[in-house]
């Protein structure tokens, strides 16, 4: 079992999200309601597509959480700009291991 924090965008959202089960969680996204869990106004239809994943437990996804809480869109999604995107994309080489909240990892 792993620890991932992972993110997902969806239209014009992203989610950020901690799982131990990936695949799991990609499958569960994209096949409740007939596409991702989002705010109203997302198409169902849209698919969730997996940008970055770290591993990571759940401080980590809090922090992160916090981090980009002005712009939150909803829950755990979040309204996606370039900022976001260029974060999202950058988990791949991996998050600092220690993580204060509100401290942003930037690539």
């Amino acid at each position: 079992m792993e620890n991932i924090v992972y993110a997902v965008q969806c239209g014009r959202y992203m989610k950020i999200g901690y799982t131990t089960d990936l695949e799991k969680r990609l499958y569960a996204l994209n096949t409740k309601a007939r596409g991702c869990r989002h705010p109203v106004d997302l198409p169902r239809e849209e698919p969730a597509i997996l940008v970055g994943r770290v591993a990571g437990d759940l401080r980590v996804e809090r922090a992160l959480q916090s981090a980009f809480a002005e712009r939150i869109a909803f829950g755990e999604w979040y309204y996606r700009d370039d900022f976001l995107d260029r974060w999202a994309a950058g988990l791949e080489q991996g998050i600092p291991s220690r993580l204060e909240p509100g401290e942003i990892p930037v690539f």
